[in-house]
């Protein structure tokens, strides 16, 4: 791309498409000294670079003498959008009190605003609908000179698949992407980045994967029977620490040149998009990084909350509907840090939430995604996450968002739902939710003894309580994440187990979540060593085991793995599991049983967590199974002959399919 610059005095151009390319740095690859031998004595839990401290909390000024990289976000914008406005945040040296000029058709300034920092500058632009797609010049005037700013109009692309949603025949699969694949070791590590190279034998530090490793295996998570994949956030971690996780963001509008760049996070999701797979992106609004360069440089004292002395979040979500809650403890628990190194956010800073709202729209246009999870939804203002459910669903009425709430309670989890039967309570405008509550009692249910209110009781309480939603059938179920330990070791290793908690999962109602590797068995805690977070084996040149592949994985394996993708296959290509109707029975001696039907199937769900087989008698199901004599077991395609009574294996949970 040429650039023509024809102003005299001081003089000053930039691209807007800088910000999207990846930089010509030097990329030391897979060489770096990080990935030598490590000494055997080393920690694997050290979560710090040898060198690197935890910086101590400080306020943060907005006095702009901080070193400044000129930029402009969003770096290009479309025409014929819904909201015909946009607004520009120009990050340059002392730009504050420049005059903005634009000559353009159909373009004019709405507004502009400045703030207590003198190197930003917000501009409001108003975009005609018959406005012509184009470039054009922001010129900046103020008594040092003249600064021109080359902008792009685009025209939006229709003819490509994108904000599809979610529904309730998808099956969403979890990836941690540096923790999967690495398909490009020569993006592994960059001198010009805060964190130097990878190290797989330490829990805490980067290990390599990416988006190119994702896109190495499509053909496995499609094989599967996934239908959705939900990546762990991709945007630039640019930390000196733990920031391999993607939750410390430093640059909203690049993916982490780590990972890949924005031109191939467009081409993973074309990819997963010809092969029916939608793509879900991780969104953060509650806190960024510590060196995100609007941290480093930040716009006004109240773009984040700050304290005195380091005050961090009480965690508590009780305090959004609690009758009797203390100012205080409210205000602890928004405004509060996660961490030192991630500052909270304030939503209510109205540049900081157009921000936002403008971002979350520009990567849905811009790479063509069809959904958002959003990280830590409890605890960013809910008056804006509100305003910004409103923002998208204008733009993009179909597309599906659902916020992880972890809480416990039904009640508690229903209040952050949208036009939840709650009364006199806050509307969200949140369609979806992660499960926890269906998470817990799958979880007790396959791994605790039954009683009144515990094991299989657990989930028969919970779907008891889905009158408070609108409608529950939207829930995010899973039975594990990133931040959980796995079923698996949850169950105690136990295969029969898994494979009822598996079957419950695909079976009850919801959207079901997968977390990358319970197919394969993967295992292990959460606490105290953070190993749910493994490598995927195979994911790497040199691994001793390719368990992408059928050869490499073990028999035990194998039988996990295709029993997910059976009842993948089956879930999504009957309705019934997807939007049938349920009914449940009272579990008793522990024995839990549900239906999922419609006017054309019915399937009968059996779980016996006991650990002896038992006979199960259907004269109490006849409401359900009264015109029924026989039966399909979909996990093995046995037929029973007679489902007047039958045998239920010890621990097993039998998916019918009755005839």
């Amino acid at each position: 791309m040429k650039h023509t610059i024809i102003f005299l005095s001081f003089i000053f151009f930039f691209s807007a498409c800088d910000t999207l390319k990846p930089k010509s740095t030097t990329n030391t690859g897979a060489t770096t000294a990080a990935n030598k031998k490590v000494d055997p004595k080393d920690d694997p839990q050290q979560r710090q670079p040898d060198g690197v401290k935890i910086p101590d909390y400080k306020r943060i000024d907005a006095s702009g003498t901080r070193t400044v990289k000129p930029r402009i976000d969003p770096a290009f914008w479309w025409i014929g959008m819904a909201n015909t406005e946009v607004e520009l945040m120009i990050h340059d040296v002392k730009i504050s009190d420049s005059n903005v000029e634009i000559n353009y058709p159909g373009v004019s300034i709405k507004e502009i605003f400045r703030l207590e920092n003198p190197n930003y500058l917000f501009v409001v632009l108003t975009i005609d609908p018959n406005t012509k797609a184009g470039k054009f010049n922001i010129v900046l005037k103020s008594n040092s000179g003249f600064k021109s700013i080359e902008y792009e109009l685009r025209d939006r692309n229709r003819s490509v698949v994108k904000a599809q949603g979610l529904d309730n025949s998808d099956f969403m699969y979890l990836i941690m992407p540096d923790r999967f694949a690495n398909g490009d070791m020569t993006n592994d590590t960059y001198t010009d980045m805060a964190q130097q190279g990878v190290n797989r034998k330490k829990m805490y530090f980067r290990h390599g994967g990416d988006l190119q490793g994702i896109m190495n295996h499509i053909d496995y998570i499609k094989d599967l029977g996934v239908t959705a994949l939900w990546l762990n956030p991709v945007l630039e971690n640019d930390q000196a620490y733990e920031s391999y996780h993607g939750y410390a963001i430093t640059d909203h509008y690049n993916i982490d040149k780590r990972f890949g760049n924005n031109d191939l996070y467009l081409k993973m999701v074309e990819k997963c998009h010809q092969n029916g797979i939608k793509v879900i992106k991780d969104m953060v609004f509650n806190h960024v990084g510590l060196d995100h360069y609007f941290i480093k440089d930040l716009p006004s004292k109240d773009w984040i909350h700050q304290f005195d002395t380091y005050t961090k979040t009480n965690y508590r979500d009780q305090v959004h509907f609690d009758p009797y809650v203390a100012s205080g403890d409210k205000k602890e628990m928004t405004d509060g840090w996660f961490d030192k190194h991630m500052p909270d956010l304030n939503n209510n800073n109205p540049r900081l939430a157009k921000y936002l709202i403008q971002n979350s729209i520009w990567w849905i246009e811009y790479a063509n995604i069809d959904s958002y999870r959003i990280d830590t939804w409890i605890y960013p203002d809910q008056v804006f996450m509100k305003e910004w459910c409103e923002a998208l669903n204008k733009e993009y009425p179909k597309f599906f968002k659902f916020g992880e709430a972890w809480v416990k309670g039904n009640s508690n989890q229903a209040y952050f739902t949208q036009n939840s039967q709650l009364k006199n309570v806050w509307n969200s405008g949140l369609e979806s939710v992660t499960d926890f509550q269906m998470y817990f009692a799958i979880q007790e249910a396959t791994s605790k003894p039954s009683g009144w209110d515990e094991g299989t009781a657990r989930i028969y309480n919970t779907l008891a309580n889905d009158y408070l939603y609108e409608n529950a059938y939207r829930n995010v179920t899973f039975l594990d994440n990133h931040d959980c330990s796995r079923i698996f070791s949850v169950v105690g290793e136990d295969q029969a187990k898994l494979r009822s908690a598996i079957a419950l999962l695909m079976t009850v109602r919801g959207i079901p979540q997968l977390y990358y590797g319970t197919e394969i068995l993967m295992k292990n805690f959460s606490d105290p060593d953070g190993k749910v977070r493994e490598d995927f084996p195979g994911g790497w040149k040199g691994d001793p085991k390719n368990k992408f592949t059928s050869r490499g994985r073990s028999v035990d394996e194998n039988m996990m793995y295709t029993y997910v993708k059976r009842l993948a296959d089956y879930r999504r290509t009957e309705r019934a599991l997807q939007d049938g109707k349920t009914m449940q029975f009272i579990p008793k001696d522990g024995t839990y049983v549900y239906f999922r039907y419609n006017e054309t199937k019915t399937i009968m769900v059996v779980y016996n967590p006991s650990d002896k087989e038992i006979v199960l008698n259907t004269d109490r199901f006849k409401e359900m199974t009264g015109k029924y004599t026989s039966a399909k077991n979909i996990c093995n395609d046995k037929i029973i002959p007679s489902i007047a009574a039958f045998k239920v294996p010890k621990f097993e949970t039998m998916v019918l399919e009755l005839r």
